[in-house]
Order: structure tokens, then sequence, then C-alpha cells
């Protein structure tokens, strides 16, 4: 004992034993340090040197499997988060139409899934017989196909997941249910997983994809989100597509009537002008008639006139007659008389057959005259009934 501090002699034998302890434990701390560090350089498959029964082994094997799994659900939902935020982006500035839509948001999930093939489907129709889905878009290995189908309620897989509006993953695929084509040839996929895109429990459309790699849960949930938010986005572009084709088609629509009506309205001031030159016609055929009626007056007059001339003349040729017998003794001078009268006579005789012929034209104008009138007469009934006719048709269209 020196100075009070009580100390015992060390034989050279247990000093190598700590010296051995201490080296093996420096030879651990050394191999936890390392096994640490690889940890944090995430080298996860670099096995601890420090022995592998040890109880800090344990610890530290099982620290390591839980750094693993906390750092791989990290790195699961930063890859969810980002795709999200994409896939959110992309059908954020693709709204003008379904097709476009379809396009961009498959061939992103396509190409971010690394899945084989894949196709979203939409609905369409009214009344459960019209009803139905088109496939708007279809991609495999992030080529776009050009594929027209349409599948019915309850028809393959595809129907069935709209009927049911739930999700169906399948390991098992069908044989010749879908065909992944490649360079190495056709082949049946592993794994089938169709989800249908609904808003309010009313499906919207249906996505279907197929990979020879199965989907993991984490990969399943991403895409159910993905269609969840997508939902809302297809329904507002589609119902928007749908305003924009009514709203067209209604420009359309009253464009077309305003040329009907334009033509309606030509049409009808072509028949006001047509009924307006019938009228005026109308109005010189009665002038023309008018003109005839005093004619024919003035010539039933002139025949008049030559009537009474030709009574006159009788008179007076009979009063020569009884001149001639009571005055014999004068023949030279009766002669004269006579002669004179017989010339009187032919010239009166003339005018009177002038006077017949221009009764006679003038009863043949009248007669065809009379003729046109009733040929225009008619022709003015059938136009004021057609007016009449034109004129209901287009009270009926306004109203």
């Amino acid at each position: 004992m020196s100075n009070g501090v009580p100390f015992r002699i060390i034989s050279s034998g247990e000093l190598d034993r700590l010296r051995l302890e201490i080296s093996q434990q420096e030879k651990q701390l050394s191999a936890v340090e390392e096994f640490v560090h690889n940890i944090a350089q995430n080298e996860f498959e670099v096995p601890f040197k420090g022995g592998s029964s040890t109880p800090i082994a344990t610890v530290l094997n099982s620290m390591k499997e839980k750094v693993q799994y906390i750092m791989l659900a990290e790195e699961r939902r930063q890859w969810t988060i980002e795709g999200i935020s994409g896939f959110d982006a992309i059908t954020r500035n693709n709204q003008s139409n379904v097709k476009d839509l379809c396009d961009k948001a498959l061939y992103y999930i396509v190409r971010y899934l690394k899945v084989n093939q894949g196709g979203l489907f939409v609905v369409y129709g009214e009344g459960e017989d019209d009803i139905h889905l088109e496939l708007q878009s279809c991609y495999a290995y992030e080529r776009k196909k050009y594929r027209e189908k349409k599948v019915y309620p309850q028809e393959g897989i595809v129907g069935q997941v709209f009927v049911e509006k739930s999700p169906l993953y399948m390991t098992e695929v069908p044989q010749n249910y879908v065909f992944i084509t490649s360079g190495l040839g056709k082949a049946t996929p592993s794994c089938i997983f169709v989800v249908p895109i609904t808003v309010n429990d009313q499906v919207y459309g249906v996505l279907e994809l197929a990979s020879f790699k199965e989907f993991e849960a984490f990969e399943k949930e991403f895409i159910m989100k993905m269609c969840e938010n997508f939902g809302s986005t297809l329904a507002f572009v589609k119902k928007a597509e749908q305003t924009n084709m009514l709203l067209e088609e209604t420009q359309r629509q009253t464009k077309k009537m305003s040329l009907q009506e334009e033509m309606m309205r030509k049409h009808v001031e072509e028949l006001r002008l047509t009924q307006e030159a019938m009228l005026n016609k109308q109005k010189e055929v009665e002038s023309a008639n008018e003109k005839l009626r005093r004619n024919e007056e003035v010539l039933k007059k002139a025949y008049e006139s030559s009537k009474q001339t030709e009574t006159l003349l009788k008179k007076q040729n009979r009063k020569l007659e009884e001149q001639e017998v009571l005055h014999q003794k004068h023949m030279e001078e009766e002669k004269e008389g006579k002669a004179l009268m017989l010339k009187k006579q032919e010239e009166l005789e003339l005018l009177v057959r002038k006077m017949e012929n221009q009764e006679m034209v003038m009863k043949i104008a009248l007669k065809t005259a009379r003729q046109r009138e009733e040929k225009y007469r008619s022709t003015i009934n059938e136009q004021e009934k057609e007016i009449k006719r034109l004129k209901e048709e287009l009270d009926k269209y306004h109203s």
C-alpha cells in the first residue's frame, strides 16, 4: 500500500489477457463505427464485422432493419408524393378535351409506374340501354396504340369493375385475355390491375394496367389515389366538353334558323313584290276592260245610229218610190235623184258593213280581254292562297 491506495501485483498472464480484451473491444468498436457509417451511407448489404452472434450484433442488425424499413417507407412516401404531384400537374395543364387529357394522363401513369401496357376507358351514353365505356387511350412500352374498343356493363373485367365500382387485382390472368407485345414476341402479363375512376360513387371511367411485374401494395395505393384525384378532373373536362358541344350545336342551329328566317323573309318579299305586280297588272286589265267597255258603248251607239239611219233610208226609199209613181213626168229628174239616192244608199250600206265589222272586232277583243281578265284573276287567287300559306308557316315558325 502506498499513500493509503491499495494495489496489487498483476501477473504477466493476466496482463496479456487484459490487453487481448482491450484489443478485442477496440476492434468491435471499430466494427461498430464502420457498420454505423455504412448504414449512414445506405450501404445495408455490408455485414457487421464484429461477430454475428454477439448481443451488440443482434442490436445493430435490428437497428439496421428498422432504418431500412424507415428509409424504404420514406422513399416510397416521397415517390408517391412526387408521382401524385406530377400527375396532378399533367391533368391540370391538359383540360382542353377528354381525348388529350386521357392521352397525357395514361402516358404519365405508364411511364411513372414502368408498366408494360395500359388502357383508359371513359363512360359515355345515358340510360341503361345506351351506357358504355369507350377506350380513349392505350399505351404499351410508352408507345401510343391506336385502337377502337367499346365495353358494355358486365362485359369482361372492365365491365365488371364498372358495375361493381371496386378495383380488381389479378395475378392469374386468363389465357387470351390480353397479350403484351415486345421485341421478344407476345406474352401473357403476370398481373392485371383494373381500377374504377369515381366521383361521389359515380363511375366516370376505368383504368386498366398490365405488367410482367406484380404491383406492390404501395403502388396499388398510389394508383387508386391517382384515380381518385383524376375522377373530378375527368368529370369536369367531360362536362365542359359536353357543354361546348351543346353550345356549338346551339350556335349551328341558331345560324341555320337565322338563314332559314332570312330566306323566308326574302321569299315573302318576293311574293309581296309579285302580288304588287299582279295587282298592277290587274289594274291595267281593269283599265283596258274599262276602255273596251266604253268602246263597246260607242259601237253600240254607232250601231243604233246606223240602224236608225237605215230605217230613215228605208222610209226615204219608200217616199222616193211614191214620188216616182206620183211624178212620172219628171223621169229624168227622178232618175238623177234615184241615182243620187242609190249612191247614198251604197255609201250607207258600206258604212253599215264597216260598222258591223268593227262591232265583230270589238266583240272578239272584248272576249279576249275577258279571258285575260279571268286568267289574271285566277293567277292572283293562286298567289293570294300561296301568300296566305307562307304567312301561316311563318307564324307557326315564329311561334
